[in-house]
């Protein structure tokens, strides 16, 4: 669980990565009440808030994303993962969402709940 904090002038803000044997499966993950702001002069091009591959059955909530070019990126592994309440502002991309497959995935799932996840076009919004 990582909850209640803000993470400035990131590449990605939150990047949970399964990869290899031993990175196999990630799951259970609770995100709540983070806000990210990516830094814009990043050489990092993929500027992201919260990045998941290969993760399933966690949840991002609460949570805010200022800037960027993606507010969510999820390849799921087995799916459930679940955004609710969550603000995505002058993302260039608010959530991306890809299916079994994607990129070497070995994903099974694709399920994947969005509930109340908003994007403002300006900071006046």
């Amino acid at each position: 669980t990582v909850q209640n904090g803000t993470l400035n002038s990131f590449g990605v803000g939150v990047d949970a990565v399964s990869l290899g044997p031993l990175h196999k499966h990630m799951h259970d993950i609770t995100i709540d009440k983070i806000v990210v702001t990516p830094d814009p002069k990043s050489n990092d091009i993929y500027t992201t808030g919260f990045y998941f591959y290969e993760v399933s059955s966690s949840v991002v909530s609460n949570c805010t994303v200022n800037g960027g070019l993606y507010g969510i990126v999820d390849i799921p592994d087995e799916g459930n993962n679940s955004y609710s309440n969550d603000e995505m502002v002058l993302t260039q991309v608010p959530v991306e969402i890809y299916g079994p497959g994607y990129g070497g995935s070995e994903a099974s799932g694709t399920t994947v709940i969005l509930n109340s996840v908003s994007y403002k076009v300006n900071s006046e919004y």
